[in-house]
């Protein structure tokens, strides 16, 4: 899961990098006349459905925020991965970050695209089970007894 990893947390760097994440959505509405690709049309349900929500932030010591990024980027991926490439062959720089560089990597890369929805899963269910052992942990130390229930047994 490394690889694919790196993958989601280079394109959560990139996407939330300077006026990216604006820029992909202009690109995305935008006729190709103009130099966008018209993906979808401004304010209809395709167009809520992949840009209503910013992507998240990854950090290291969190599991969860992995597990938000992958359920993030599942339904988007087909669209952001043109619109990542669209952006970059756009964008003259002269120094391309390498988090776009792995960003666009990991989009071309069929396996990435397969196994980012298998990671999502595997972390959803890994932190609900984690979640749920540490509450019964919790309820399970709760101390002594009541002495009037300790009595009646």
């Amino acid at each position: 899961m490394g690889k694919i990893r790196e993958g989601w947390k280079a394109s959560a760097s990139h996407t939330h990098k300077g006026g990216v994440w604006a820029r992909l959505k202009i690109v995305a509405i935008a006729y190709v006349d103009y130099g966008g690709l018209a993906l979808v049309v401004e304010g209809s349900p395709g167009h809520s459905a992949v840009f209503s929500k910013a992507p998240p932030t990854v950090m290291d010591t969190r599991p969860a925020t992995d597990q938000e990024m992958a359920e993030w980027l599942v339904p988007r991926m087909h669209i952001l991965s043109r619109l990542i490439e669209h952006d970059l062959q756009r964008v003259h720089d002269v120094e391309e970050s390498k988090a776009a560089q792995l960003s666009r990597q990991s989009f071309a890369d069929e396996a990435f695209r397969i196994r980012v929805p298998i990671c999502d899963e595997v972390l959803r269910r890994a932190l609900h089970r984690h979640r749920g052992g540490q509450m019964r942990t919790r309820t399970s130390r709760r101390g002594p007894r009541c002495p009037a229930f300790s009595a009646r047994r």
